[in-house]
């Protein structure tokens, strides 16, 4: 998950609740957590995919720490 992808998925899935409380009926008897929930995750697999990985800054340390030996 990347930074992006958190984000949106933080936006999408207040919108979310928020619509799916301000309608009625039907489908949207469902409880506004669900969808909110599923559509949150769509949005974070989705953008998380689109804007790639860490960026070199955030990876540098990580793989620095991985060539160490074990003690």
């Amino acid at each position: 998950m990347t930074r992006n992808g958190a984000l949106a998925g933080m936006v999408v899935g207040a919108a979310t609740v928020i619509l799916w409380n301000l309608a009625e009926g039907g489908l949207f008897d469902v409880y506004e957590l669900l969808p909110g929930f599923l559509l949150a995750t769509v949005a974070i697999v989705v953008v998380s995919l689109l804007t790639g990985g860490p960026s070199e800054l955030v990876q540098r340390p990580f793989q620095a720490s991985r060539r160490r030996p074990a003690d």
